[in-house]
């Protein structure tokens, strides 16, 4: 199955990306001349990962009768510092909190879960970017 999303550029840098139903806006930060009136692409990215992230568990955890009472995830990105290496490679950090009385052993499948969001495994993949002008 294939998403679609339609990103129009509307004022400065600010851009709204929609499926056609709802919509985001994405802009840059104001250090780099946008005016931070939306998430920062890398930002949408990070949100892409850990919204994906949290419906993945809790489905999982709802078809196990577990009782998972939320996700809370803190998503980090960090590109290589200048002068490193040229194999360092850029990170994204998720620091997870799952809620409820869980048990060390959910918790553990759980985070293995989570590795199994479409996000995750689409970031990991062997991506190919198809660009086309047609207009």
């Amino acid at each position: 199955m294939g998403s679609r999303i339609v990103a129009r550029n509307s004022v400065g840098h600010r851009v709204e990306a929609s499926n056609g139903t709802s919509s985001v806006v994405l802009d840059m930060s104001k250090q780099d001349g946008g005016e931070a009136k939306g998430l920062s692409p890398h930002e949408t990215l990070l949100a892409a990962l850990g919204g994906c992230t949290a419906m993945t568990l809790r489905v999982y955890a709802a078809r196990k009768g577990w009782p998972l009472e939320g996700v809370e995830l803190v998503l980090t990105h960090e590109k290589p510092p200048p002068g490193a290496p040229p194999e360092a490679k850029e990170t994204i950090g998720v620091d997870a909190t799952l809620l409820g009385p869980l048990d060390a052993v959910q918790k553990a499948k759980l985070m293995e879960i989570a590795q199994k969001c479409p996000v995750y495994k689409t970031l990991l993949a062997d991506l190919a970017i198809v660009e086309t002008l047609v207009g």
